[in-house]
């Protein structure tokens, strides 16, 4: 069994982050995962428009996607907008998914209170948890999904106002993995006893610039949750795609040209319109295209082969 988790893309309808969206869903790994859970925020201001690109994710994993909006999401008054409400239509709180195993079930929680409420699980949701949890059969593995960090510490957004309720009823009825969002990079920890994680954004660290999703197996019956880094724009297959990003890493104008040739597979065409669209004058292109046709001969000419 394979749950991979998919950080929050933060769509802005740009070609970058588009790109880097691209990337993810290409990854072998989301095909051969049990379930995919996509962790918000989705989008950076919540525009309908931003998130056109997330319908490409029940093509390319149908029945298998779990989708937990972010804080970014919501209006700061009002009700969810219409494009959020589709997309999480048949995610019902508190109703097990069953991951494949016939033992692992999945448990989304509505922080968010996208029907009215927010920043709390809510007294109704928490009990209809726990008679869900109390009702398990031995040996069954359960990880419980929600937008708010648990530990009370966001990087962004308020505090969840009722974890306190959500730690006495975790000691009484332990789950294996709470899964979360509001952090800006991965985050592992553990509330209650229990381990969680937070998946790190798409867009990754701006100095490295990894890019990861996070798959989590159990490698044995009784065995805790195995979490592994699954490289998208750095492949671990592909030693000579890392060693351009590291040389180009102390320049962030090289970074960000870089990467979008390589997670797109974009052409210097691509790049030069959006750069005037951004009113960036062609010789700067021009200038940026030499310097990286040299790093790319250099590093051919290190590997033994001409450019």
């Amino acid at each position: 069994m394979q749950l991979v988790l998919v950080g929050p893309p933060r769509l802005d309808g740009g070609g970058q982050r588009n790109a880097v969206w691209r990337r993810a869903l290409a990854h072998r790994a989301l095909r051969a995962a049990s379930a995919v859970a996509l962790v918000g925020p989705l989008t950076a201001h919540g525009r309908a428009a931003e998130a056109t690109p997330l319908g490409d994710a029940s093509r390319v994993f149908p029945q298998r996607a779990i989708v937990l909006p972010g804080i970014g999401d919501l209006p700061q008054q009002g009700s969810a907008p219409g494009w959020l409400t589709r997309l999480t239509a048949d995610t019902v709180p508190t109703r097990p998914i069953g991951l494949g195993d016939g033992r692992t079930h999945l448990i989304p929680l509505d922080t968010l209170r996208l029907v009215g409420g927010r920043d709390a699980i809510g007294s109704r949701q928490l009990a209809d948890l726990e008679r869900v949890l109390a009702a398990r059969a031995p040996g069954a593995r359960t990880v419980l999904l929600m937008a708010h960090d648990p530990h009370g510490k966001p990087d962004a957004g308020r505090t969840l106002t009722d974890r306190d309720g959500l730690k006495r009823l975790l000691k009484q009825h332990p789950v294996e993995l709470v899964v979360h969002g509001q952090r800006a990079g991965l985050h592992r920890g553990r509330f209650a006893g229990v381990p969680t994680l937070s998946p790190p954004p798409l867009d990754g660290c701006a100095v490295t610039g990894w890019r990861v999703l996070l798959r989590v197996t159990w490698p044995a019956p009784d065995a805790p949750p195995a979490i592994e880094p699954v490289h998208i724009a750095r492949p671990v297959d592909r030693p000579a795609l890392a060693e351009a990003f590291s040389a180009v890493d102390a320049a962030r104008g090289w970074t960000e040209l870089a990467e979008k040739i390589v997670a797109a597979d974009d052409t210097f065409a691509a790049i030069a319109a959006e750069m005037r669209a951004r009113a960036v004058r062609l010789d700067d292109v021009a200038a940026h295209g030499a310097a990286l046709d040299g790093a790319l001969a250099d590093l051919i000419r290190r590997a033994g082969g001409e450019p």
